[in-house]
């Protein structure tokens, strides 16, 4: 399933410390997708190279989506500027790598920042396949996962 609308406004934390994807209905089988027009879903700033007009979304671009969620949480930037002209954003998203997060947050555990520049990659085959094996790399690394 892909969720295609992964942003701050779809993603809250609960009362026992863990979080949920909200609006699922943008949400879809791999095997359902059919895009037709220059309609893309999502929100605007949170949306992966393969999303530009004609692509279609697919589990490496909600792992895209994941790193802009941290990367914006961690930094108070955007991986890659969404402001002025969507075509103009669309051309940026395609052609810009973000600085990597460990730049602007030299204080991050090294294996964290290499995760989110991971998701972040242009590079679809680059990121990490699906949810999964996001959670299976952050399970691994070294963080310390208490509050």
């Amino acid at each position: 399933v892909v969720h295609r609308d992964l942003s701050p406004g779809n993603v809250r934390r609960r009362g026992d410390e863990t979080w949920t994807l909200l609006d699922p209905g943008l949400a879809r089988h791999l095997a359902e997708f059919s895009l037709t027009g220059l309609y893309q879903p999502g929100t605007a700033g949170y949306r992966s190279p393969e999303q530009v007009p004609g692509g279609t979304p697919d589990t490496y671009s909600d792992v895209y989506c994941v790193g802009i969620l941290a990367y914006v949480a961690l930094t108070a930037q955007w991986p890659v500027d969404p402001s002025g002209a969507e075509d103009a954003y669309f051309k940026r998203l395609v052609q810009q790598q973000p600085v990597p997060v460990k730049t602007l947050r030299p204080d991050l555990d090294d294996e964290f920042a290499a995760i989110i520049d991971r998701c972040l990659n242009r590079q679809p085959a680059r990121r990490y396949l699906d949810a999964a094996e996001l959670l299976g790399a952050l399970g691994k690394s070294s963080l310390d996962a208490t509050p």
